[in-house]
């Protein structure tokens, strides 16, 4: 044979050699994702040109439209239909989030788009601008770290974030103090796969729709401005697509919890809290 040819051992060794780096490569990557991440959340569909994704506020005020170019991306706001300001994004698109005076939009900072995971927050005014990065922290060593958030929200007048990042058996719920970017406290709660959350004025209540991944089972969790759980309740196959599963009511005497079998809202009365 030519100096150009492997013999079978040899090829057998190659082979056997490339299959170790492959798996030596496959434990660093799991190593990479953060304890109790579930994989469903580590998927992101690539964006292709010409896309739009339409982002409301939960009073039907404001709307955040994002569309993809080629190479780049454009959005706009508008307010009760009429446009307000179109722009070139300066950041990756993703998931935004806009209060319900429109002074607030967060989009998340991509530390591993393909995958979901990010690396923070990009706080916008109602202008579009670019006021501030809130960074994601590992709490035990201040480090920078990614986070596989699913859901965002922003309280009514912007001074609160919440976020919703899925587990595998619980989700975990973060509210962010918008101006500085702090954490004001962090709950795990119900379960693995946050579906919705929606935040009060001041971020005094925070009520989170979760669901099993492997399921439709849901249960949904209020939660204090201090963090702890004021209320929980689960419902069995309540999950589907096309729902708005959590809102309050603008009196803020009532918050409502969407039951798939009863096709409406349940009002349940919310709990008073000590002045904080």
């Amino acid at each position: 044979m030519g100096s150009g040819t492997i013999r079978p051992s040899k090829t057998l060794a190659v082979t056997e050699t490339i299959l170790r780096c492959c798996l030596i490569f496959a434990v660093i990557f799991s190593l990479k994702l953060p304890s109790g991440h579930a994989r469903i959340t580590a998927e992101r569909m690539s964006n292709l040109a010409g896309k739009t994704e339409t982002y409301t506020s939960d009073n039907g005020s404001y709307t955040v439209t994002i569309t993809y170019g080629n190479n780049s991306a454009s959005w706009s706001m508008k307010e009760h239909g009429y446009e307000l300001w179109n722009k070139p994004l300066w950041v990756e698109p993703g998931h935004a989030s806009v209060s319900d005076n429109g002074s607030v939009i967060i989009l998340p900072l991509w530390g591993w788009s393909d995958e979901g995971g990010s690396s923070g927050m990009a706080v916008h005014d109602r202008d579009g601008n670019l006021v501030r990065e809130i960074l994601f922290r590992n709490a035990a060593t201040e480090n920078n770290s990614l986070r596989w958030i699913s859901k965002y929200a922003v309280s009514p007048e912007g001074d609160m974030i919440v976020t919703g990042e899925n587990g595998t058996k619980q989700s975990t719920i973060t509210m962010f103090i918008t101006a500085t970017g702090n954490i004001a406290w962090t709950q795990n709660t119900s379960l693995g796969v946050v579906v919705d959350i929606v935040v009060s004025p001041k971020g005094d209540y925070s009520l989170v729709a979760t669901r099993k991944s492997d399921n439709s089972d849901m249960a949904f969790t209020l939660l204090g401005r201090d963090g702890k759980i004021l209320w929980s309740r689960p419902i069995a196959a309540n999950f589907s697509y096309d729902e708005h599963y959590v809102r309050f009511s603008q009196n803020l005497h009532t918050f409502y919890i969407y039951d798939l079998k009863a096709r409406r809202h349940i009002s349940l009365p919310l709990p008073v809290q000590s002045p904080g």
